[in-house]
């Protein structure tokens, strides 16, 4: 549903500006429509007195982000109001991204986000949204008052430049803004920064670059300087850039935006190192920033390092612990980094600690994600199997795999992070095949969600996977299984039975826990031992007892476990040729 445009105009706004709250007569005020959202009972009273005394009176409630996204998808807001901690679902600052990505802000609204926590790491992440503003709670009538009306005079006079970006329409963005800096409006910095961003994105450099040190001449702005050496970061002068954003952190050590470019510079520049201390520095400023997180997540698992990838991993749980979906994808991240960690290491004090650190972070989340689709129970049995892998016991974590995988009566609906982590465990434990058909299973399941972009925490899920799946000792052991086993086919085919079971052999030196090619060789060894039984000479009876003893030796090593129906059917097949020919010998 289209939401209608109310928004606010420069009559309304100068009328605001003189209303006085104390006064009984109905202000402008009275016009405008509030949507408030937070969890607190006591804080909503609270909110609507207050604003009842400035002369609202058209205000709605929400208790949670499912009904905030109800309401604000059905009717426009004047103003917004959002509490940062609003319980179970979206916290304030992702309900107002949520909002923004489907246009469901009118461009001449006003967001507040409202916190109660003042701590520096709150705040970073209040206002990485671009909210209108931020209010620490507790706060009186006046501050109130006097913010919003900041807010809304900003919104009023740079209405045109909202309303061009809005429209996405960079053309008209350019005007405005070009417009706004010709008056020399008190947002000066602002739009000159805004205006080379847009000419960046037009490919015009030089012009950003003119807008930016124009600007300088004017005024020595931190902002201009980060916005100058943005430029230089798009036209690869990495040397120049650095040297902006340095300039900047010199006066300015805790501004996050200079740390997270100067960290984009070096990653692009090749100086990792400078790369991996500029992001643990931006992040230790600002812990809850999701796109600081993303990032050092991304760069610790191309660098392998599984410890800080898993530490940000952790902090990004707290941060998206009310949305379960997040939840999910994330201690599906945390495990899997957890595991290639300790495998990385061999360190036994890491090896004996694994199960507890898993377990701690299991027990802590798993009230908060989707108990339909996400099994806390069979998440726990796939990573005690894993763990039990990494400690050298093969063949019981491959039972408790095959349990937990075939006791799934409907596997497409359970949840992908909770099949991606199943998917994982079989192809640890070597059983590629099945590790396939839960591949395929879990993309014709994404198929079906028919989703246009991925979560972040879909795509750091993804990152984990793709680091397991393309390390190159885990490809050198898949390709070197697949090319012997392939190789063994294809000379069963032909018949040559001696040069297969070679293959067989060699590919379960690799995988020796690999259910079908120890199938493939119980295979070559009965027909081999079929082959023999038709001369019947003293010789051939010891060879034959030889090979059939090899083929029961290798059905043992799958025998109890709960395999797919196709292997089941297929060893079931195996062992009644294997009775048949122990019969005749």
């Amino acid at each position: 549903m289209e939401v209608k445009e109310e928004g606010l105009t420069n009559n309304n706004y100068k009328a605001l500006v003189t209303s006085n709250p104390d006064n009984n007569q109905a202000t402008p005020f009275a016009t405008l429509k509030v949507l408030l959202v937070d969890d607190q009972h006591s804080f909503i009273i609270m909110m609507r007195t207050l604003l009842g005394s400035l002369g609202f009176s058209k205000i709605d409630v929400a208790t949670n982000s499912d009904q905030a996204l109800k309401l604000a998808r059905k009717h426009a807001y004047n103003i917004y109001l959002f509490d940062y901690n609003l319980g179970a679902g979206l916290n304030g600052r992702q309900l107002l991204e949520t909002l923004q990505n489907q246009k469901k802000i009118p461009y001449n609204s006003v967001v507040l986000i409202l916190t109660g926590d003042n701590s520096r790491a709150m705040v970073l992440s209040a206002v990485e949204q671009s909210p209108d503003d931020y209010i620490i709670k507790p706060f009186s009538l006046m501050q109130f008052k006097e913010r919003l009306l900041r807010a809304m005079n900003r919104r009023v006079s740079l209405a045109n430049v909202f309303k061009a970006m809005y429209d996405d329409d960079n053309l008209a963005l350019i005007e405005a803004l070009k417009d706004q800096i010709a008056h020399n409006t008190p947002f000066m910095i602002y739009c000159r920064c805004l205006l080379a961003n847009t000419y960046v994105k037009e490919k015009e450099i030089n012009l950003a670059k003119a807008t930016l040190t124009e600007g300088l001449s004017l005024i020595d702005s931190s902002y201009l300087h980060i916005g100058l050496g943005k430029v230089y970061y798009e036209e690869k002068n990495y040397t120049e850039a650095i040297e902006q954003f340095q300039q900047v952190l010199q006066k300015h050590p805790l501004q996050i935006e200079a740390l997270k470019y100067l960290t984009y510079t070096y990653l692009d520049a090749g100086l990792n190192s400078l790369a991996m201390q500029t992001i643990k520095r931006a992040v230790l400023i600002s812990p809850m920033s999701v796109p600081l997180l993303q990032l050092q997540i991304e760069m610790s698992l191309k660098n392998k390092d599984f410890m800080q990838a898993r530490d940000a991993i952790a902090l990004l749980l707290e941060v998206n612990k009310y949305y379960p979906k997040e939840v999910e994808n994330l201690l599906s991240s945390f495990v899997q980094c957890e595991f290639q960690f300790v495998q990385n290491s061999g360190d036994a004090y890491h090896i004996s600690n694994m199960q507890k650190h898993i377990r701690n972070i299991i027990s802590r989340y798993k009230k908060h994600v989707d108990s339909e689709t996400f099994n806390s129970l069979l998440f726990d049995i796939i990573c005690t199997a894993r763990i039990q892998m990494i400690k050298g016991e093969n063949v019981k974590g491959k039972r408790a795999l095959y349990k937990a995988y075939t006791t799934l009566e409907e596997p497409t609906k359970i949840s992908t992070p909770l099949m991606g982590q199943m998917y994982l465990g079989f192809q640890q434990v070597g059983e590629y095949e099945v590790a396939d058909q839960i591949k395929t299973s879990i993309l014709t399941k994404s198929a079906n969600d028919d989703k246009i972009e991925p979560t972040i925490s879909e795509k750091i899920f993804d990152h984990c996977v793709q680091s397991y799946i393309n390390d190159p000792n885990t490809k050198e052991k898949y390709n070197k299984y697949r090319e012997l086993n392939e190789h063994g086919i294809a000379y069963y085919k032909q018949g040559e039975l001696n040069e297969a079971l070679e293959c067989f052999k060699e590919a379960l030196k690799k995988v020796p826990t690999n259910t079908n090619v120890m199938l493939n060789k119980v295979q070559v060894l009965i027909d081999m031992s079929e082959q023999l039984s038709k001369n019947r000479s003293n010789d051939n009876k010891f060879k034959m007892i030889k090979l059939l003893s090899e083929a029961e030796q290798g059905l043992l090593t799958i025998e109890g476990i709960s395999l797919t129906e196709a292997q089941f059917q297929r060893t079931k097949n195996l062992r009644t040729d294997l009775n048949e020919l122990k019969e005749l010998k």
